[in-house]
């Protein structure tokens, strides 16, 4: 397993504070329960893939945007709460995969900015469709927060633009997303929004 390693030539700054919430995931050899060995396992990714993040950002001399650093707080917030734990559930397994993909996704992310659009942390437009039965239908006003403040009725934030399609702009993640019209609100749906497309475009249900 690697550890994560805070090393001031690989993460300085703003850097710093956007790695520093992961360290204690190197704490999951003390879970217990039926999921401990997915738990290892998926820790492992997340370390893995935190060590890219901070070799790639060294090689590049770039800093995360601040709005990162917000996200990889909670999310190692998240993290300390399912290691405080002990026992881990395969929900919570789960939940350690889903911070893993958002990383993922802002890695490949960053990758292709740089090396393709000459601009490392650009955000992607996206295009929300909201759909019943595989009909589009509009005016519906669509809702978003990051995975990592998914629980936080006070963390989702209106999209610029209703439906449909509905409009915005968002840094590569994770997103929890649902719909409203009037007193009707749909159940939140998990969004990976990636650098392959722009406008990145996917279909909501609405209530």
């Amino acid at each position: 397993m690697l550890w994560v390693v805070l090393n001031c030539a690989y993460a300085v700054g703003q850097n710093n504070e956007f790695f520093e919430p992961f360290a204690h995931v190197r704490e999951c050899h003390v879970l217990t329960g039926p999921a401990s060995k997915e738990a290892a396992q998926a820790c492992e990714e997340l370390i893995e893939t935190v060590a890219r993040f901070q070799v790639a950002l060294n090689n590049e001399k770039s800093s995360v945007p601040q709005a990162y650093v917000g996200i990889a707080r909670n999310e190692g917030k998240e993290l300390d709460a399912i290691i405080g734990k002990k026992h881990i559930t395969d929900t919570q397994v789960a939940e350690i995969r889903t911070i893993t993909r958002d990383l993922n996704i802002k890695l490949e992310a960053f990758y292709d900015f740089a090396s393709s659009r000459g601009s490392q942390f650009p955000k992607i437009s996206v295009a929300a469709h909201t759909k019943s039965n595989s009909m589009e239908k509009s005016g519906y006003e669509v809702w978003w927060a990051y995975f990592s403040d998914r629980n936080n009725p006070n963390a989702y934030i209106k999209f610029s633009r209703d439906s449909s399609p509905a409009t915005d702009q968002f840094y590569p993640g994770v997103y929890m997303m649902y719909t409203v019209s009037g007193h009707r609100k749909g159940l939140p749906i998990q969004v990976a929004v990636d650098s392959t497309n722009s406008p990145y475009e996917f279909d909501l249900p609405i209530p």
